[in-house]
């Protein structure tokens, strides 16, 4: 049986009543025997299943003819009367449709908006005012716009990956914005053909716009299956055919939509504006005719698509419709016009940066923020969208992927990044929803303008002197504020409090606030930020100087303002405020050990080790390390806690409030300050650490390998054999002299736990480097080492 990749879900493949006519199983009979079927073999990705009621294979899922061109499905058909039964084997050639599946366009992709429920009113491309405009003989008229009142008559709009555009729709005799243009279709000398040459701002040509008399014009042939939903009594059609200057056309492509230019920066509008021109002859005159059109994309809502997302989207396992031509945009693992035919990543290395996709060969080159991802492409930051994020939100639209919807009122403009409602003279409101007078109001404006400068620094004086007092906590503990304590200036990266807004907290520590906010970088979009503030009740000199600490050392690793991609990015400090605050990025999969909980439980279900993933975090580690090495820094408290997991799951290391800068010397002995003894990890800290308070490079090595220990572990807490869950100093020591290490963990690979122990060597020097780690680690992660992973007995679910 040969079938379209493109039959719908539900058309009729085989009725198998025709092969029991020839099986010599005819199935009418007087009593009605009922069948049962089972297809018991080729059907492994469900394509097809079969409606017992009238004995007919259907169409189960989409089809795709690239994935999978021919399907040999053998089925057992019983008759429940008399038990007897035939095998039928059944091969299903899958056709190839040019043009399908649709190809999803990021430069063309439209926004997702709010399904309010009433689908009648969404129209993916909406003129901004409502109609266009005809001059003719300079003459300017405006008429109302075509795609509201052709709902059901419009011919469906196509696109391709450049953004093609083609329509058509019957024309009724009543149809009264017409008639100024009827004698011209209708004269002698035009032959049923009125055709205008479109074109941009730029002048360039962008395709054409035609009026048809079907009686003595043909329709394009893309148009003729449908007939442009021409019904009896319709003679006259409206083609539109557009093409993008941008692209590179070849012969047959001569529709594809327009989108405005501007400094060679593409913006997300589809036919931003277009100028449709020609002369036309009138009986015995030729005036100068132009269209004027102009349209947004305004979207539609999740799970539906086209003109008037009146169509449902058939994406699967998370992928992304795209709103004008419904074609699936898949993630990772998964292929086929509906995203539902697994399809497991064979090429798992990283590419080189700037680089994504399947064998690496595409180029990211994002702009505005957007970071290159490896299966992706550019993840664009809030307010941008785009192959390359290079367009803003279409109008009416804001945030992450442009989908969420306005509510500003009063014609009011919304911020692209965060919805901000940017209220003109004379409005306010969070949604510019109240106008008011100032008429009466001027001098008392006036007025409060003049003083309002000695109210600010008033109450600045009176902050700061509260500020600086020390006070006693509940507990009675002495604290102290950090204006206390003698700051060198860090002006480079002080941050604009006014850029910064604050939303929950996301952590607490012993002593220490994390909280999540929004900041606005320089580039003019927002970015989520974690904002690090010592606890007022543990104001206490020792925190203070991590806290200190922790902010000299990100600005010397950020000293080129690009750190390091596994190191957490900085983005500057607040000590101007109260209390202070270190911004770093927002990491939203937290922090390593709770990740490892999660792949904990996961395995528990599911089976899956997912050491491969797990090694990806080791492997980030050990760059970020090394480069900490170069810059002569050691971190002091290398553990799955201070390392967090970003949205695009890259470890990243945090927290260096124990760290030191070792530029000028490489080893610092503990210290005791004002009698304050500070908290040390002691499960995670070397041997030469523990017996003399000597901190190294060498030494943050013997801490990678407990991090090691707790990825290989699923993150459960390091235990020493004949010792107690947390030991003291002396007994840790002595066990570690004995040659006691924490053992190879459960399901945890012989080579891994190599790696792990080479980093608890007592003589430092003999450690590897984190050049080495990396490498090692590295040559333990497919594909590349493929056969070595086997012979080690390694398994990477």
């Amino acid at each position: 049986v040969k079938i379209p990749e493109d039959a719908s879900v539900g058309s009729t493949v085989k009725n198998l009543r025709d092969c029991l006519n020839v099986g010599g199983g005819l199935m009418e009979e007087e009593n009605g025997t009922p069948w049962s079927v089972n297809i018991t073999s080729g059907n492994d990705l469900r394509r097809f299943e079969v409606v017992v009621e009238n004995l007919t294979l259907i169409v189960a899922a989409p089809l795709d003819y690239e994935y999978n061109p021919r399907y040999n499905l053998s089925l057992e058909l019983t008759n429940t009367g008399d038990n007897s039964f035939w095998h039928v084997n059944l091969a299903i050639v899958i056709m190839d449709v040019w043009g399908y599946p649709p190809y999803y366009s990021k430069q063309c992709e439209t926004p997702v908006i709010p399904d309010t429920g009433t689908a009648e009113n969404y129209v993916v491309l909406s003129s901004p005012n409502g109609h266009f405009e005809l001059v003719i003989n300079g003459e300017e008229r405006q008429y109302n716009d075509f795609f509201p009142f052709f709902r059901h008559k419009l011919h469906h709009a196509i696109m391709n990956d450049c953004c093609s555009f083609r329509w058509c729709t019957a024309l009724t005799h009543t149809w009264n914005d017409l008639d100024a243009l009827r004698p011209a279709l209708e004269a002698r000398q035009n032959g049923g053909r009125l055709e205008f040459q479109c074109r941009d701002r730029q002048l360039r040509s962008v395709g054409k716009f035609m009026f048809l008399d079907v009686s003595k014009q043909m329709l394009p042939e893309w148009a003729q299956d449908s007939q442009c939903g021409m019904t009896d009594g319709d003679s006259y059609v409206a083609v539109v055919e557009l093409n993008n200057p941008e692209c590179n056309m070849t012969e047959g492509d001569n529709y594809v939509a327009v989108v405005e230019s501007n400094d060679h920066e593409m913006r997300p509008t589809l036919l931003a504006w277009t100028q449709c021109g020609a002369n036309v002859t009138f009986h015995s005159s030729t005036w100068p005719i132009d269209f004027i059109f102009q349209y947004d994309i305004t979207g539609c809502p999740e799970g539906r698509y086209g003109l008037y997302c009146d169509k449902d989207c058939v994406c699967k396992n998370g992928a992304r419709c795209h709103g004008f031509n419904g074609a699936c945009e898949c993630r990772p693992g998964w292929r086929g016009r509906a995203c539902d035919i697994p399809w497991p990543e064979l090429n798992a290395t990283k590419c080189r940066p700037n680089y994504y996709g399947e064998v690496c060969s595409q180029v990211c080159d994002c702009e505005y923020g957007g970071t290159c991802d490896r299966w992706e492409g550019c993840l664009c930051p809030p307010g941008r969208l785009g192959d390359r994020c290079q367009h803003t939100c279409a109008p009416g639209s804001f945030g992450w992927n442009c989908s969420m919807t306005c509510l500003c009122q009063n014609i009011a403009v919304c911020d692209a990044v965060n919805g901000t409602c940017n209220c003109s003279e004379g409005q306010s409101g969070e949604f510019c929803e109240i106008v008011t007078k100032l008429e009466n109001n001027q001098d008392v404006v006036i007025v409060l303008a003049s003083i309002l400068p000695a109210i600010v620094i008033v109450g600045c004086i009176i902050i700061v002197t509260m500020v600086k007092r020390r006070v006693t906590n509940r507990s009675g503990l002495h604290t102290i504020n950090i204006v206390d304590i003698e700051m060198e200036p860090l002006s480079s990266w002080e941050l604009d409090k006014e850029d910064i807004c604050f939303e929950h907290m996301i952590g607490e520590g012993e002593f220490g606030h994390v909280v999540r906010g929004r900041l606005r970088v320089p580039e003019g979009y927002q970015v989520l930020v974690a904002a690090k503030s010592i606890r007022p009740d543990r104001m206490m000199a020792s925190a203070v100087r991590d806290f200190r600490r922790e902010m000299d050392i990100l600005a010397r690793i950020h000293e080129d303002k690009e750190g390091h991609p596994n190191v957490v990015k900085f983005y500057g400090v607040l000590t101007k405020s109260h209390p202070q605050y270190i911004v770093v990025e927002y990491a939203a999969n937290e922090e390593l050990r709770r990740y490892l909980w999660g792949l904990r439980e996961q395995f528990k279900v599911t089976g899956e080790r997912k050491l491969f993933e797990r090694l990806g975090f080791a492997s980030g580690v050990a760059s970020g390390l090394e480069e900490l090495a170069r810059l002569k820094i050691v971190h002091r408290d290398i553990a799955a806690r201070n390392v967090v997991i970003s949205d695009r799951k890259v470890a990243k290391i945090a927290d260096f409030g124990l760290s030191r800068d070792v530029y000028t010397s490489s080893a610092y002995e503990r210290t005791n300050q004002g009698g304050e003894e500070e908290l040390l990890p002691l499960k995670w800290m070397a041997v030469e650490s523990l017996r003399d308070g000597v901190y190294t490079c060498e030494s943050d090595v013997w801490s990678y390998g407990v991090l090691l220990w707790e990825i290989a572990s699923f993150g459960e807490e390091p235990r020493y054999a004949g010792g107690p869950m947390h030991p003291d100093v002396c007994t840790l020591l002595e066990l570690l002299k004995k040659g006691v290490r924490l053992q190879q963990p459960e399901n945890c690979p012989l080579p891994v736990y190599r790696i792990i122990r080479s980093c608890w060597i007592v003589d430092p020097s003999k450690r590897p480097t984190p050049e080495g780690l990396l490498h090692k680690i590295d040559q333990l992660r497919p594909p590349r080492h493929a056969a070595h992973l086997v012979n080690h007995g390694m398994t990477w679910q």
